[in-house]
């Protein structure tokens, strides 16, 4: 096996390219690795496939372990720190991606109910990166957003601008943007089982793009079967990927953890792990490498005039489509088990850009709505 000094995810895209002039580098299937594989390896980079703790680390030589995405649920963090182990993550850089999805979710959900999204109180779960963009975004919009997040409580000191949770299992949409964590004092772990699920008001949409997990999946199909009324967003499923098929049939909107996953996150992403690289094998800020060399501006996407808002929403990003797709999720014909069927739906779900790459083509009365939400405007 050709050494390494960084061993890498193969899947991270556009990464390769980045790192090649940093050090010697080799790639790996994010699902398909052991402490075989590290040898003389010093970094790791991996996304949330990989499990990384003492079983994959123990008698290497690895220094740094870098992880592509925003949750740590899949880093054994503490073990590292034991071990004298530095970690990175790229936490934030989907942050835009994640928001945008729940907008969506957000607004085809008021249009399936013959509602003004505008009159709607949205319950934002977890003020981190995810929670504040969409907070501000929504306020900006003029919708009516409500905090919970017992951990920034404590820290604040109580501050009024935080919500309880029967506050929150009181609005009209739940959206849930937590770490999972199994322990400790605020623990989020189904954070969300059969007892909450059944105090949420009627006809409420409920999101997840967190983690798997933090809705208690048994629960919630216990809880849907006894309540047609029940709208759920599902893009994190325990268990990934060999997710709960029943579940992806009977959710409103199913997804394949793709929330984050736009071509400016990833590209945002690989610009961090890069920064973080170029700091670990001592480059300054003077040593010109090609990995420094910027990617080039796309041009915008031109659309037409969208015949409404869904539609707009449904055209860069078909999550009634790919619903429909997670609902027939099972193992093909050709023998590929339904774990591999996730991934490349996975995949080919991916490629999706922020909403200000596109350039909508309106003269409508919605033009300044379609602007807040962040799209360009071609009249």
């Amino acid at each position: 096996m050709e050494s390494a000094q960084i061993l890498f995810d193969k899947n991270i895209t556009g990464l390769e390219y980045r790192i090649k002039e940093l050090a010697s580098a080799r790639g790996f299937e994010g699902r398909i690795i052991d402490a075989s594989d590290l040898e003389d390896c010093e970094v790791l980079i991996v996304r949330s496939v990989t499990k990384v703790d003492r079983n994959l680390l123990d008698d290497s030589r690895v220094k740094l372990v870098c992880s592509a995405t925003a949750g740590l649920d899949h880093v054994d963090v503490d073990y590292l720190a034991k071990a004298g182990i530095d970690f990175f993550s790229t936490q934030g850089c989907n942050s835009k991606a994640v928001m945008e999805y729940t907008v969506n979710c957000i607004f085809s959900y008021a249009a399936s109910q013959g509602m003004s999204p505008f009159t709607l109180r949205v319950g934002i779960v977890g003020y981190g990166n995810v929670g504040k963009k969409l907070a501000k975004t929504l306020s900006h919009l003029g919708i009516k957003t409500l905090i919970n997040d017992p951990p920034l409580l404590e820290r604040d000191g109580g501050s009024s601008r935080f919500s309880t949770m029967q506050e929150i299992l009181d609005c009209d949409v739940v959206t849930l943007h937590v770490p999972y964590k199994e322990a400790g004092k605020f623990p989020t772990k189904d954070l969300f089982d059969e007892e909450k699920l059944k105090r949420l008001r009627r006809s409420v949409l409920i999101i997840n793009t967190a983690r798997g997990g933090v809705i208690n999946e048994l629960d919630l199909l216990k809880v849907i079967k006894e309540r047609d009324d029940l709208y759920v967003a599902l893009d994190c499923w325990k268990g990934e990927p060999r997710i709960n098929s029943r579940l992806a049939q009977v959710v409103w909107r199913a997804s394949p953890h793709i929330a984050g996953s736009s071509l400016s996150s990833r590209e945002r992403a690989v610009s961090a792990l890069v920064r973080r690289l170029k700091e670990y094998f001592g480059f300054t800020n003077e040593v010109l490498k090609k990995s420094d060399i910027v990617v080039p501006q796309r041009k915008p996407v031109i659309l037409q005039e969208p015949e409404n808002l869904i539609s707009l929403f449904e055209t860069v990003m078909p999550l009634g489509d790919i619903t429909s797709e997670m609902s027939r999720l099972e193992a093909d014909s050709s023998g590929v088990s339904i774990e591999g069927v996730f991934d490349e739906l996975r995949k080919k779900c991916s490629d999706r850009r922020d909403f200000c790459f596109y350039q909508v083509e309106t003269s409508s009365i919605k033009k300044e709505l379609i602007a807040k939400l962040g799209f360009g405007i071609s009249t």
